[in-house]
């Protein structure tokens, strides 16, 4: 009995030592984490400066440079200004010899980089593995090195003479021996136990953009540019191989296009969403029977799109806009391209499957290998075997097909799901959650499709009533929605990339983190639409004059065009991001409605109506209007949704 007294008094005092000490941790915890707020406020500040400072530097370098130039104070001739530098640059632009130097030097370099990289490589390997080797050439890779290598240039031209070979090994003369030395000290430096330490250290909320954001949405961005060149590259060689007429075609061309990608995208998007969602709550089987289903309904619907396209053609070239010159370049375009959609939609739809299954790098690399080849095969058919428009289709249906085939041999062999035949089958109940989920995504493109279609034949009409006819405007048209495309495809590429993110930790509840990746991820989409804005407003005749010559008018109309049209280019990505936000957090619905508001609910009115009152430049006027109303109704749903997150998170606790 006295033993039982005893512990009940020593109890207490036990559990107020354990109070103290867990007060005391509390309190070393909490300044602690106030150390690392005031360490991190201060280093923020730092970053800024620096940034700053810099860029001022450059003014300044740049402001000193121009006036010492211009008051003669240092001879122009030889160091030229950057305002010189600048009008010449634009110059070869407009004429065009630019391509010519940028061709030779592009070969040039690529070859001189492709053999720094292979001797480089094997050197350092032969380094790595050979001490004596390293201790014997080491102190000369480190002389060789620190050589100014604008003083071989000189010595190259008396040694080879002036040839092609001769700037070949003077570009390797500049990387070669840095390049040994710092492959060899990687090498050497390794230390394998940091991946493991990576692995294991839980990420702060600052490092969303850093370590999950960026490194996840790059690939996709990639990929989404990409896709979009397979357009911008047919527009640019048929522009300077056939001429305003062909550019015309492609435009008219182009609903097909859209409406591949529509159910590409409702498919791929929706079996991606869907996937993802599974597995964030745990339910893996399930999740690989809407990647299946997703997977054989891109075939099947691709092959339905090429059958009705090739039996209707002529008649939907003639709803699509096409005037009686443009019509026969848009039959045989279209007539061509047609065969190729099976394998288009199965590549941009099964990409975003690809990155679900965590394999955004080998997305990226489908979707770019495809455009090489187009890029390849563009100008040979073109100017080389003088197929001219008909040659620009076969150049893209092949690229095409070899990124379907990309497509189809990952999930074959590299897939980490591991489909089952019995997964493959498509199955009505899979199928309609695929649609729902995807369906934000699909009917945006459909909604394009309506629009492009509407805008060609109002286009036709009050062009022809105007001093520019009625081709003239379609084809300018057709060329600034092509170079939009470069542009949305980084706002849809910043979301497909966080589309994971968003539908993992959604679906795992973790919210906050759900919020702070929308939130990077919309400054980027911000902050690429203003450097594309810039461009757009300063560079509208260089972008145009890329595709192809013309006259007067012609470039007249493209500048006004462009600059009005798209003149609200730096919100534009958030609507695209914002609907596959939604999309991927299973509210379907949401986005649906995101991302019908700017091409159906303000758009396609705004085309039809403004014309009325200011002719062909209604058109023009009704896409900054547009743009700006979806901004903002866009933003306010985001915003409440991120208000019902955090009632859900103060339910939860």
């Amino acid at each position: 009995m006295k033993m039982n007294r005893m512990s009940k008094t020593e109890i207490p005092a036990a559990s107020g030592t354990n109070i103290t000490s867990n007060a005391s941790a509390i309190s070393t915890a909490a300044s602690s984490s106030t150390a690392q707020r005031t360490f991190l406020s201060k280093y923020r500040l730092h970053k800024k400066f620096v940034a700053a400072a810099r860029s001022l530097l450059l003014v300044v370098f740049l402001s000193v440079w121009e006036l010492t130039a211009s008051h003669q104070i240092i001879d122009s001739f030889i160091f030229s200004s950057p305002s010189k530098i600048a009008r010449c640059f634009l110059d070869m632009v407009s004429d065009r010899s630019i391509f010519l130097h940028l061709g030779v030097t592009l070969y040039e370099t690529i070859v001189s980089f492709l053999l720094v990289i292979v001797f480089s490589i094997l050197t350092a390997v032969l380094l790595w593995f050979s001490k004596k080797l390293s201790e014997i050439l080491e102190p000369y890779l480190v002389v060789l090195n620190s050589l100014p290598k604008s003083a071989l240039a000189p010595l190259l031209i008396v040694w080879l003479g002036a040839t092609r070979t001769t700037i070949i090994v003077a570009g390797m003369s500049v990387a070669i021996f840095g390049s040994i030395l710092n492959l060899y000290t990687s090498f050497m430096s390794a230390d394998p136990g940091k991946m493991t330490l990576i692995y294991t250290l839980g990420g702060k909320r600052h490092q969303v953009l850093t370590k999950v954001v960026l490194p996840s949405s790059i690939p996709a961005i990639i990929s989404m540019m990409v896709s979009s060149l397979y357009n911008i590259v047919d527009q640019i060689f048929i522009g300077q191989g056939v001429g305003m007429l062909g550019n015309a075609a492609t435009n008219i061309a182009f609903p097909v296009n859209i409406i591949c990608t529509a159910v590409a995208l409702l498919l791929g998007i929706g079996s991606a969403s869907n996937f993802n969602l599974k597995s964030g709550a745990g339910h893996t089987e399930k999740a690989k029977n809407y990647a299946g289903c997703g997977l054989s309904l891109l075939v099947i619907c691709g092959v339905i799109i090429t059958v009705v396209t090739l039996a209707f053609l002529s008649p939907l070239m003639h709803v699509f806009g096409a005037t009686e010159e443009v019509l026969p370049y848009a039959l045989d375009y279209t007539g061509i391209t047609a065969i190729g959609v099976p394998f288009l939609t199965l590549t941009t739809g099964g990409c975003h499957l690809v990155r679900a299954d965590r394999s955004p790098s080998f997305s990226m690399a489908c979707m770019l290998t495809g455009a090489i080849i187009n890029t390849i095969l563009d100008p040979l058919f073109i100017f080389v075997c003088h197929w001219g428009i008909k040659g620009a289709a076969w150049a893209t249906v092949l690229g095409q097909v070899v990124s379907g085939i990309m497509i189809l041999i990952y999930f074959w062999k590299f897939s980490k799901m591991k489909l089952t035949k019995s997964q493959l089958i498509p199955r009505g109940n899979y199928a309609k959650e695929i649609a729902a989920l995807g369906m934000a995504s699909g009917i945006n493109q459909v909604a394009m499709a309506i629009v492009q279609i509407t805008m060609n034949n109002i286009l036709r009409k009050y062009g022809a009533q105007s001093d520019y006819g009625a081709d003239i405007p379609i084809a300018c048209a057709g060329i600034i929605s092509k170079v939009n495309m470069i542009f949305m495809s980084i706002g849809i590429g910043i979301s497909q990339g966080c589309q994971p993110i968003f539908g993992f930790n959604y679906g795992a509840e973790k919210y906050s983190r759900v919020r702070e990746t929308y939130r990077k991820a919309a400054t980027a989409a911000v902050v690429a639409g203003i450097v594309f804005f810039i461009c757009f407003q300063i560079f509208p005749r260089q972008i145009i004059s890329l595709f192809g010559g013309g006259s007067e008018a012609y470039f007249r109309f493209a500048e006004r065009y462009f600059r009005i049209f798209m003149f609200m280019t730096f919100i534009n990505g958030i609507q695209p991001m914002s609907s596959g936000f939604f999309t991927s957090i299973g509210k379907a619905k949401l986005g649906m409605i995101v991302s019908l508001t700017r091409q159906i609910l303000f758009l396609l009115p705004l085309i039809l109506i403004l014309p009325l009152i200011m002719g062909i430049d209604g058109v023009m006027y009704a896409g900054p209007i547009a743009d700006l109303a979806a901004a903002v109704i866009t933003i306010w749903f985001v915003l409440r949704q991120f208000q019902d997150m955090k009632k859900k998170e103060a339910g939860n606790i």
